[in-house]
């Protein structure tokens, strides 16, 4: 079982049925993913942030292009230097994550500034799904980007 990501470029089509006004956020097209734990391809997505810039992140979970219920599911994000690095430079646990439409799948993680106040860089991201029938699955690695501001960054 694999975990595809992809980039929304365009309006998509699962998350139509939310607004910002339904989300409480703004959210820009380009923090807005899907996830298919079964899906079949490779696309793994990239993160791209201004370093310091608060952001949420967006994500609908469907299995097989059907929306996945996240009704007892744990869901962690989870970014790194690299990959055999043992600390965690960004950690989000399942609290941190909200849940806008269990039955459809549909999460929103918020990144604070101080979580982006890391050194401009390419870091390693990966989503993990704990599913209750206790399997686990998790995306492919997502390159994450912190873009150097062009203002000063205290």
């Amino acid at each position: 079982m694999s975990l595809i990501i992809t980039r929304g470029f365009g309006p998509v089509p699962e998350l139509q049925i939310i607004s910002a006004v339904d989300l409480d956020v703004q959210l820009n097209e380009d923090f807005v993913f899907t996830i298919d734990i079964d899906g079949d391809g490779g696309n793994v997505s990239q993160i791209k942030i201004k370093q310091g810039e608060a952001r949420t992140l967006a994500f609908t979970i469907t299995r097989n292009s059907a929306s996945l219920s996240l009704e007892g599911t744990t869901l962690e994000f989870v970014v790194k230097e690299n990959k055999n690095d043992t600390d965690y430079i960004i950690q989000k646990v399942n609290a941190d994550f909200g849940i806008i439409q269990a039955d459809e799948g549909i999460v929103t993680l918020s990144l604070t500034a101080e979580d982006t106040q890391i050194t401009p860089d390419v870091y390693v991201a990966e989503l993990r799904i704990a599913l209750v029938d206790d399997s686990i699955v998790k995306t492919e690695d997502i390159d994450f980007i912190i873009e150097r501001s062009v203002f000063n960054v205290e």
